[in-house]
């Protein structure tokens, strides 16, 4: 909504807080509805025009632009399910309570002073009180987040990425259960310590941001991206390992062979392409040798070159009179999950009563509706207006806009592609390659490490490592060109030889005007040059070809400028890009919803075909009344599939007594401190007790070693 100006007496706060007296001033309202219209509006207070924004309640102590009421607490129910009321928590904490916000199995509760706050903390950050046998409280100090950067979407700070559906438990559970190679698991946090988690197995250790970040000044962070980029960092990690998302189920048994082949290297699981650079250009218009004019703009790069022979810069434009007549019918055309561009972009339709204007040879334009035809000098696409465009383009998420980010890149510094992002699931990475690509792309990786929250020039961790194996390529030298296809070693091509590479060169079937244009050019080559002795059956019987020798043909320009043009690199990381078919049979992706109907399909789906690679994604409308159900037809999913506890899991009755690593930490250290004081204590007892006991013997000894030394110093 646009913003307007108002008086805040008019909106009717009911808390008024000052956080402090320069910067912040915190409001609340008894509507939630009304506070969401307040966001990002424009109010008098005192005469002075001020800007409002949505806060957040967090727990991250290490957050910037927090405020930390003393006064607030934030509980979360654990264990049994039961519908949170102002009424239970009451009986639970105490009648001093001001005020209750309740979201789900979390509430934030307010009382009169902090001294309730701090005695029911037992001025500690954190609790667990036990409700019953099966239900406890989880309570920490709420903590609001009071400013966002700008340029983030409200939608990489939704409820769907801290709300806790218990994905990383049965994440553990199913690597236990099907992927028992595993040596250690690292679980990468912010210091936050799942209450369920078993910090005594040897098999899993907890790493925090602070040991993988080489910049300390990067943190905090609540950047997915900022903190994949840092995880090969991780102190002990192998030199080849799985990176899994929390997100993430393993479904089948699966072993190194479903990542890498001894044959093949790397193998590469491609899912669905990138997002086109523009609405109107998708990416196989892009360096395709014609001068295609909607994606002659910046964010195609100029259609890779392909328009730079023109005299002019040509658009192709639609004609319309109102803009707003246009936007509708457009919009209506686009989908909300096809990352902002037309869902059939084959059958994409043009509003009633507009017509596309054309380019003919001769640079002028031409209406779509004239019957004469007219040879054009490239294609003529329709394309959208330019403001819609980029509205259109804006309209993408952070992910899907950090792979045209990334995309362009890999574009710039290798070739135009039509890019496929890998499918959601464990990838296989090895730090030497990571390594390598980090070097490469310095700049961006540093930057994307200092991101706060996810940004749409992050480089995107499993695109861009997967595009720059399949990108970077080995340079040959002639001479190992020429090797390539000598397979017998004798120094010389023979007819088989070079009927190999005219197959690759020629398209199929060889013709006879292909193969005497590719003999003649290698005899013209080899006129007038010594040669050595044919090597024997290398020559079909009918051959006028003479013999072709390395040091010889190196040096004829026209035939190794086709050879190096054609055969001139190779991959310099071995991979496998598997089938589409593969990559079906062995993935499945379903998005979470809270339409309890569709979400029991997709689910459904799952269990009718278990696949290796399974990934949940989170895509509820946290607004719905259905949530909660939602939730617990996902645990009981989650349960049908892996109902016995992995060794990652505490038993049942056991809770963690530590929630963040800097506690438990504290914790030990203090732990440490206190038996080191202990056992400098209880020695020196042990030693004042020993003199008092035997301080008879203790002088015999003493007078005996005393009589041994005399002797030894006396004269003979």
């Amino acid at each position: 909504m646009m913003p307007i100006k108002k008086s805040l007496k008019d909106s009717s706060p009911t808390t008024i807080v000052s956080a402090d007296n320069k910067t912040w001033t915190v409001i609340s309202w008894e509507n939630p509805d009304l506070a969401k219209q307040m966001t990002s509006t424009d109010f008098v207070l005192d005469g002075q025009y001020m800007r409002m924004s949505q806060g957040f309640w967090i727990t991250d102590h290490n957050a910037l632009n927090l405020y930390k009421p003393e006064d607030s607490l934030l509980i979360k129910l654990m264990g049994e399910k039961i519908e949170l009321s102002y009424k239970k928590i009451r009986k639970w904490l105490g009648s001093n309570i001001k005020k209750t916000w309740i979201f789900g199995n979390i509430a934030i509760v307010e009382f009169f002073t902090s001294k309730e706050s701090r005695n029911i903390l037992h001025d500690r950050p954190w609790r667990i009180m036990k409700i019953n046998q099966k239900m406890r409280l989880n309570i920490t100090r709420a903590l609001l987040l009071l400013e966002m950067p700008s340029n983030i979407q409200i939608d990489d700070m939704g409820p769907s990425r801290f709300d806790d559906k218990e994905e990383l438990r049965y994440c553990l559970r199913s690597i236990s259960k099907h992927v028992p190679w595993i040596k250690t698991v690292y679980l990468i946090t912010n210091g936050e310590i799942p209450y369920w988690l078993n910090l005594d197995n040897p098999k899993l250790r907890l790493i925090t941001h602070e040991e993988i970040f080489p910049n300390q000044n990067d943190l905090p962070t609540f950047s997915s991206p900022a903190i994949e980029v840092n995880i090969h960092r991780i102190p002990g990690l192998s030199e080849k390992f799985l990176y899994f998302n929390d997100d993430i189920l393993i479904g089948k048994d699966i072993w190194p062979e479903d990542f890498i082949s001894p044959a093949y290297g790397q193998k590469v699981y491609l899912s669905w392409p990138v997002p086109d650079c523009s609405p109107s250009c998708p990416w196989s218009w892009v360096q395709d040798g014609s001068c295609d004019s909607p994606c002659n703009i910046s964010a195609c790069s100029f259609d890779g070159g392909d328009c730079i022979s023109e005299t002019a810069s040509y658009r192709s434009v639609l004609e319309y009179g109102d803009y707003d007549d246009i936007q509708a019918p457009l919009k209506e055309q686009l989908s909300d999950t096809n990352y902002g561009y037309p869902k059939d972009l084959a059958n994409f339709k043009i509003p009633s009563g507009k017509s596309v204007k054309k380019l003919t040879e001769n640079g002028h334009h031409e209406h779509s509706n004239n019957t004469k035809k007219s040879k054009l000098a490239y294609p003529a696409h329709w394309s959208l207006p330019g403001d819609l465009d980029q509205t259109l383009r804006k309209d993408m998420d952070t992910y899907a806009r950090s792979l045209l980010y990334v995309n362009d890149l890999m574009n710039r510094n290798y070739r135009y592609l039509m890019r496929k992002v890998p499918a959601h699931m464990p990838h296989l990475i090895d730090k030497a390659i990571l390594k390598s690509l980090h070097s490469k792309f310095q700049k961006q990786f540093e930057e994307t490490s200092s991101h706060r929250f996810r940004s749409a020039n992050d480089m995107q961790f499993a695109f861009s490592y997967f595009q720059f194996i399949l990108s970077e390529r080995e340079i040959l030298s002639d001479y190992e060109i020429f090797d390539k296809f000598d397979t017998d070693n004798s120094g010389t091509w023979s007819d088989r030889e070079i009927r190999t590479i005219m197959a690759q060169l020629y398209r199929l079937p060889l013709t006879k005007d292909s193969v005497s244009h590719f003999e003649g050019m290698l005899s013209k080559c080899m006129e007038g040059l010594p040669t050595a002795a044919q090597p024997p059956f290398e020559r079909y019987i009918d051959s006028t070809l003479p013999v072709i020798e390395k040091k010889s043909l190196v040096k004829c320009s026209k035939v190794m400028k086709i050879m190096r043009d054609r055969f001139g690199s190779r991959p310099k990381y071995n991979h496998l890009v598997l089938k589409s078919s593969e990559v079906d049979v062995a993935t499945s992706f379903q998005m979470v919803v809270s339409n309890i109907t569709t979400l029991l399909t997709s689910l459904d789906q799952i269990r009718a075909n278990p696949k290796k690679f399974i990934c949940l994604n989170d895509n509820m409308d946290h607004k719905s009344s259905e949530n909660d159900l939602a939730k617990s037809v996902l645990i009981d999913f989650y349960h049908s599939l892996f109902p016995i506890p992995s060794p990652f899991e505490l038993s049942s009755e056991v809770r963690n007594r530590f929630t963040t690593y800097q506690e438990l930490i504290a914790w030990q250290n203090r732990r440490a401190t206190s038996i080191y004081i202990f056992s400098a204590i209880l020695i020196l007892c042990l030693l004042v007790l020993s003199i008092v006991c035997f301080k008879r013997e203790l002088l015999v000894i003493k007078k005996i070693l005393f009589r041994s030394e005399s002797r030894k110093n006396s004269p003979t």
